[in-house]
């Protein structure tokens, strides 16, 4: 809820705190979507239980979008070139990218 609009706001200003948020948002989202998707469609689908008409799964081209989607953007916001113009260093660029991908694992295992 804070990270975006931050986000948003340094990226305008290019600050290295910008691309650092955009990039955990990023990473937390693409994540999140695979492990939604893998959760899923591990779990066997009741039918014939008179709630199985309520409990029916997401569409497949939906996680299939939503995983193009912030994938596209992660990929574009890792691109040399915008490391270049935002100054990034191997440590801010793989710490982002892990901090964003531990977050997303502790809140979907975390129930």
């Amino acid at each position: 809820l804070i990270i975006l609009p931050l986000s948003v706001i340094y990226l305008y200003k290019r600050k290295l705190a910008g691309w650092v948020f955009s990039a955990i948002f990023f990473a937390y989202s693409f994540t999140g979507i695979l492990t939604a998707f893998i959760y899923e469609y591990s779990q066997p689908v009741y039918e014939e239980e008179i709630f199985g008409f309520f409990l029916h799964r997401t569409p497949l081209p939906s996680y299939i979008f939503w995983a193009l989607f912030y994938g596209v953007i992660l990929y574009a916001f890792l691109r040399k070139k915008i490391r270049n113009e935002f100054k990034i260093d191997a440590f801010n660029f793989i710490g982002s990218i892990i901090v964003g991908i531990i977050i997303a694992l502790l809140s979907f295992f975390s129930d």
